[in-house]
């Protein structure tokens, strides 16, 4: 009898540390290797700016951010054809961005077209009943917009990304740490640490993630703000494809940074700040519908 309470208290002991390893285990940084360019310097953070009355709709940033990112996109196939094998330069001029073979990378016809970024349309139109706000994103904006039948009272376009917070709920809740912040605050996904549980997805309240399953079970995907590019001092696809400079990006660490200068000295907003996620994205005259 003795033995078997002395069991029990060891058990219940060994199931506290457990418990605890998890529940610690939840907050803890990733180890430093899954940092890419760890030795970035620390301080360097980035601003990104997008002015919405610069936005012309054209769909030029959703476009280069595929390019860039191989973001998944439906395929259509006539019915019992096999998928479209991606050639050998398909794979060489992405390599530089994948973090999986060229294989398990291929675009897929068993997902919908997906999206890291993308551009929705805000237009306030005359009713009978009275003014009404519409807002559509077909196809995130890729290949432009329906016309409108009603009277078009106002209109414009707010790009949309991954806010990339400054206290992410996606972090918090991820239980293999799989989802990360970089040292200079970028938000970051580990694609061999994710499970595929959603979490993220279902965390974040702006609606910036999706699961890719392109790669096996499926790994939580998002806006990196081109974090192959911008640790190496290069710009977003999205900002250097914009033909208006709607979308600028900038060293906030450098006070004299155009961008940071423009978001220190001018009133800017965030999307939805009462979340207490603190987004890093700004945006110059945005509406109140958007807020």
């Amino acid at each position: 009898m003795n033995e078997q309470r002395l069991g029990r208290r060891e058990f219940l002991a060994g199931s506290g540390l457990v418990f605890v390893g998890v529940v610690l285990g939840q907050d803890a940084a990733p180890p430093a290797g899954l940092v890419r360019c760890a030795g970035f310097p620390a301080h360097a953070r980035w601003a990104y700016l997008i002015d919405t009355t610069k936005c012309i709709g054209c769909g030029n940033c959703v476009r280069a951010c595929r390019a860039e990112n191989n973001v998944a996109k439906k395929v259509e196939e006539p019915a019992g054809a096999a998928p479209p094998a991606a050639t050998a330069d398909d794979r060489s001029r992405l390599s530089r961005y994948l973090h999986t073979e060229g294989h398990k990378a291929e675009n897929s016809a068993e997902q919908p077209t997906r999206f890291r970024t993308w551009v929705e349309r805000y237009v306030q139109v005359e009713t009978p009943q009275g003014i009404a706000v519409r807002v559509d994103s077909p196809e995130g904006g890729e290949h432009g917009y329906p016309p409108i039948a009603e009277k078009v009272l106002q209109g414009f376009f707010v790009p949309k990304l991954c806010n990339h917070c400054a206290h992410p709920s996606c972090v918090k809740v991820c239980p293999t740490s799989a989802t990360y912040t970089s040292p200079e605050g970028v938000v970051l996904v580990d694609d061999k640490r994710c499970v595929g549980c959603c979490y993220c997805i279902q965390a974040c309240p702006y609606g910036m993630r999706h699961l890719d399953r392109r790669v096996g079970r499926g790994v939580a995907e998002k806006c990196t703000w081109c974090y192959h590019r911008i640790t190496k001092g290069l710009k977003p696809a999205c900002v250097v494809a914009c033909p208006t400079g709607a979308r600028r990006f900038g060293v906030l660490a450098d006070p004299d940074d155009p961008v940071t200068a423009y978001i220190r000295t001018n009133r800017v907003y965030t999307i939805r700040p009462e979340t207490g996620n603190d987004p890093q994205v700004s945006y110059t005259q945005l509406a109140r519908e958007v807020l």
